[in-house]
């Protein structure tokens, strides 16, 4: 805990007693991995990977229609993974969909309905939202979704 402007010293050992410092971290939420001896001689005595975590979407169906195909993956990805309207998604019913994933990185929200080519949303992120997806009519405007009920 402190202020943004507070700066934090990171003291490791290795076992035999070298010790490794990293002097200039700030109040941050990070995952931090310390380097071994013989990285640590590089540039810096830690790498800092990218923070993952859970996003939690209430998808409704607001098409009008029964949504056949329901996807969520990260944009670019060549496996759309599991469909969440497996057996149908009838107009007006709901899916809950949880993501694991990457902070920082854009996920593409797909779905089609029987009669319909694919239509998507390319950058929702790691998040807690509610999603209704929208009839080709009211799509016109510039998304195919709807954030909230």
């Amino acid at each position: 805990d402190g202020k943004e402007d507070t700066l934090l010293i990171l003291e490791f050992n290795y076992e035999g007693g070298e010790t490794q410092t990293f002097e200039t971290l700030h109040i941050e939420e990070a995952p931090v991995t310390l380097k071994s001896v013989d990285a640590a001689a590089g540039a810096t005595v830690i790498a800092f990977e990218v923070p993952k975590g859970t996003g939690k979407y209430t998808v409704t169906n607001t098409t009008g229609a029964e949504v056949t195909e329901l996807y969520m993956y990260p944009t670019g990805a060549e496996d759309k993974g599991e469909n969440y309207a497996e057996g149908g998604l009838a107009d007006g019913a709901s899916v809950e969909i949880v993501y694991e994933g990457e902070y920082g990185v854009d996920y593409v929200l797909e779905f089609a309905n029987a009669d319909s080519e694919a239509r998507n949303f390319p950058s929702l992120h790691i998040e807690e939202a509610n999603i209704n997806l929208l009839s080709v009519d009211e799509a016109a405007g510039a998304s195919n979704i709807k954030f909230g009920y």
